[in-house]
């Protein structure tokens, strides 16, 4: 999982491939697209693999965090590849304090944690993040008590 930080309302994406045989990545591959997901989104936008001049842009972001997916679109069915699905890419656009919808203290091994929540984000992602960059993936001892926090602190700002 990476992590960026970006201060702005957009952002433009530059994929990077590195195939194991570029020839044979390229004649299969000459004609497909790289799709992305940004925010867990229902739907995909996907631009051709090879062309160098128009890397996409996209407009309009919320200060705050962020997800984004990409992976490769089959050439032949249309359908994204399973296996080439990137990990979520979490990133901040702006300041992630001021984004934020709060901001929750969070203990973690004895280390406080600020961690900025994103309004109408997924607070398993969140979490999944949080427990990611302080170097607990997938760990129950994190993952759940810091969903559980971030559950209460939520609830607590709607009162």
């Amino acid at each position: 999982k990476d992590r960026v930080s970006y201060t702005g309302n957009h952002i433009g994406i530059k994929t990077l491939l590195k195939p194991s045989d570029p020839e044979q990545f390229k004649k299969y591959f000459e004609n497909s697209f790289t799709c992305i997901n940004i925010d867990l989104a229902t739907v995909h936008a996907c631009y051709p693999i090879f062309d160098e001049y128009n890397d996409p842009l996209i407009l309009g972001l919320n200060n705050g965090m962020h997800t984004m997916q990409a992976s490769l679109m089959n050439p032949e069915t249309g359908d994204l590849l399973d296996d080439s699905i990137h990990n979520n890419i979490f990133f901040m656009a702006g300041n992630a304090n001021e984004g934020a919808h709060f901001v929750a203290d969070i203990n973690i091994r004895g280390k406080l944690h600020k961690v900025p929540i994103v309004q109408g984000g997924s607070l398993v992602e969140q979490a999944k993040y949080l427990c990611t960059s302080v170097g607990l993936t997938g760990s129950l001892d994190c993952l759940d008590p810091v969903y559980k926090h971030l559950t209460q602190v939520e609830e607590s700002m709607k009162k």
